[in-house]
């Protein structure tokens, strides 16, 4: 906040007053805007380290964000997500911002979903194909949050072929009550590759009805007449069946022995066959 000196003129107390009341009303504006955790324009705010590849270590227990995966491999125009994830442990925190440098040749950030532990989104600018982004969020309150949430969440369509295409946090803000909170952070890489050739779905051929075929019985005890054979409804030995075809000829004759059935007869060809006992 910046500081200046209020000179007071005995010659008018309404110009005094008057005065007196801007100078409180600056301050109550200051004082809004650190519990958003934000900096006043005339400020300069705290500077996140710049990201460089793999992590950038701050503090020990420092607040870490990181982009997870932290390997992706996409296909040639597939849309894909990486998640913003924060891990507070025990540091409370009450506002983040973030901006993420991309090859825009090779990735078009799409869109950029909000996540819901820091509400209050103060700014979101998707990149598309600019190759940097933007997210800031935080949350009303002396107390802040703990614990391992997600920040947002970041689309991205695969433009071009690319091997170990970084995705890095080029700045980063944490605050507490308007005071910054020390952090690392862990950036991403995204391999995009040939999708591989379609595979060919076989063609069934279909299976020709066997000539000549079989039909097979039984005969067995229903004892609760549901004319389905169930457990403990045992085969009938001594019944004498017949099978005769369309034109009443008999096919076959067959007499049960209750064991080793059910008997098939073989049949010859499609059509309407009769069974008798």
């Amino acid at each position: 906040m910046q500081t200046g000196t209020v000179r007071f003129f005995l010659a008018s107390n309404n110009r005094i007053h008057a005065r007196v009341k801007r100078v409180i009303s600056v301050v109550c504006v200051l004082a809004m805007l650190s519990l958003l955790g934000m900096t006043p324009a005339w400020g300069s705010p705290p500077a996140g380290l710049p990201a460089q590849s793999g992590e950038i270590p701050q503090a020990a227990g420092a607040v870490q964000i990181y982009l997870s995966p932290s390997t992706a491999n996409v296909y040639l125009g597939q849309t894909f997500t990486l998640t913003v994830w924060v891990a507070t442990g025990a540091q409370p925190i009450d506002s983040v911002s973030i901006i993420v440098s991309y090859n825009g040749a090779v990735l078009d950030n799409t869109n950029i979903t909000n996540g819901t532990t820091l509400p209050y989104v103060l700014k979101k600018v998707i990149g598309r194909t600019t190759g940097v982004l933007r997210y800031d969020a935080g949350q009303l309150g002396s107390q802040g949050v703990t614990g391992t949430f997600v920040l947002c969440t970041l689309y991205f369509q695969a433009l071009a072929l690319a091997s170990n295409s970084p995705v890095n946090f080029t700045q980063v803000q944490v605050y507490k009550g308007g005071e910054p909170v020390p952090f690392t952070v862990t950036n991403a890489r995204v391999n995009v590759t040939t999708p591989p050739p379609a595979t060919a779905t076989p063609t069934v051929t279909p299976t020709p009805t066997a000539v000549p075929g079989n039909i097979c019985v039984l005969v067995f005890n229903d004892r609760n007449g549901n004319e389905l054979r169930e457990v403990g409804e045992e085969l009938v030995a001594g019944a004498v069946l017949t099978l005769t075809n369309s034109l009443h000829e008999v096919i076959g004759t067959y007499i049960t022995d209750g064991v080793s059935e059910p008997h098939c007869f073989q049949t010859y060809g499609a059509g309407f066959y009769f069974l008798r006992e």
